[in-house]
C-alpha cells in the first residue's frame, strides 16, 4: 500500500470553537483527526483493496466530525464542483414533460416535475415557486433513481454560510460548493450524536475569520436537503445500507462507535473505512472482536505505511483486505 501523504503546508491550522459569547482553542487532537480526513481524500491506497483504520480513543467527541471535515474539504479541493455522476446534468433542450428536475436559479434551488413552458419559461409542479423564466436558470439536473428527494424550494445558502466556506475553501466559489453533489462519504452511528457534533461552530485561529458549523462543510444530505450535499448519515440500527441507493459507491465510510463497528464493518463497501471506538463505551468488547475477526483474514498495515499519527492517548490498528 502506498503511503498516505500530505504536504506539510497543507496541514490544518489551529481551530477555535464558539462557546457562547467567547471563543476557545480546540486542543491539537482536533487537527490530528482533520489531518486523517485530508490524507484519505488525497488517496494513495492500493487499488482493489479496502483499508481499515481502527482507532481506540478515550473519547469519541468530535472525532468522526473532524475526519469528515478534513475529508470533505480536501475532496472538494481535488474534485471541484464537477458532479460525481456527470450524466445527471441535462441541457435545457433535452427536458421533456414528466421529468423530475433539480433547478438552480440565482438565489434558490427548486425541485419538481416539469409540466410545460419551454423554451421561454419553465413550469414545475412545485407550488408557488415552480414557475420562472428560462434565462434565470443557472443549472439543471435530473435526480438519481431511488433517491428520496421531495419537491420544494430552498434558499441556496446564507451569507454566513458563504463567508465560512470562503474562509476554509478560499479558492472555491461558495455557491458552487453549496450546490455540489457527492456521495463519497458516509457516517454511520447515532444520528443524534453525529448531528450534534456537526452543529459545533468552529473557526480558523486567525483574525476576522468567521465561525460556522462543521456541517456547513460536511453537508449531510439529510440536513441540507436537495440544495447540495457532500455526505450522508446512516443510523447504526438501519436495516439496509444507505449506499445501496447511491448512483456510485462511497469512497470513505466512518463507523462512529461500537454498535456501528459491530454491525456494519463486514458490510462496508468503500476503499477506506475508519472505525472510531471509545474504550469505555457499551459494546466495545463485541466491536473489538469484530475487528479482530476481520483482521485475521487481512493483511496488517504498519504505522509508517499509513503515515498518520493518532492523537495522544489513542491507538491505531490498520489492515487491508481484498475487495
Amino acid at each position: 500500500m502506498a503511503a498516505l501523504t500530505i504536504p506539510q503546508a497543507a496541514r490544518p491550522a489551529i481551530f477555535l470553537y464558539s462557546n457562547g459569547e467567547t471563543a476557545a482553542e480546540i486542543p491539537g487532537w482536533f487537527a490530528d483527526w482533520v489531518s486523517l480526513g485530508i490524507k484519505i481524500a488525497q488517496g494513495g491506497l492500493t487499488p482493489g483493496h479496502q483499508t481499515i483504520l481502527a482507532v481506540s480513543t478515550p473519547s469519541r467527541m468530535l472525532a468522526a466530525a473532524a475526519v469528515a471535515l478534513g475529508y470533505s474539504r480536501q475532496r472538494y479541493v481535488l474534485t471541484g464542483e464537477a458532479l460525481q455522476v456527470p450524466e445527471l446534468s441535462i441541457a435545457l433542450q433535452d427536458v421533456v414533460p414528466g421529468m423530475r428536475l433539480w433547478v438552480k436559479t440565482p438565489n434558490r434551488v427548486v425541485v419538481g416535475e416539469y409540466l410545460r413552458g419551454l423554451p421561454e419559461r419553465l413550469q414545475l409542479s412545485t407550488l408557488k415557486t415552480g414557475a420562472f423564466q428560462a434565462r434565470m436558470i443557472r443549472q439543471i439536473r435530473t435526480l438519481p433513481e431511488g433517491l428520496e428527494v421531495r419537491d420544494g424550494s430552498w434558499e441556496s445558502g446564507s451569507d454566513s454560510d458563504r463567508a465560512f466556506i470562503e474562509s476554509l475553501l478560499p479558492n472555491a466559489d461558495p455557491e458552487a460548493f453549496l450546490s455540489s453533489w457527492d456521495w463519497g462519504l458516509v457516517l454511520v452511528g447515532s444520528p443524534t450524536r453525529i448531528y450534534a457534533d456537526l452543529s459545533e461552530r468552529i473557526s480558523l485561529n486567525a483574525a476576522s475569520r468567521p465561525f460556522g458549523a462543521i456541517g456547513t462543510i460536511v453537508r449531510p444530505m439529510e440536513q441540507s436537503g436537495p440544495v447540495g450535499w457532500r455526505s450522508s448519515i446512516m443510523s447504526a440500527r438501519a436495516d439496509t445500507p444507505v449506499w445501496e441507493k447511491f448512483p456510485s459507491a462511497p469512497k470513505l465510510i466512518i463507523l462512529d462507535g461500537a454498535q456501528a463497528v459491530s454491525r456494519w464493518l463486514p458490510k462496508c463497501q468503500a476503499p477506506v473505512v475508519v472505525a472510531v471506538l471509545e474504550r469505555t463505551e457499551p459494546g466495545v468488547e463485541a466491536a473489538v472482536s469484530a475487528l479482530m475477526q476481520e483482521r485475521s483474514y487481512a493483511e496488517p498495515v504498519n504505522g509508517s505505511e499509513v503515515s498518520w499519527a493518532p492523537p495522544h492517548g489513542c491507538e491505531l490498528l490498520a489492515f487491508r483486505r481484498t475487495c
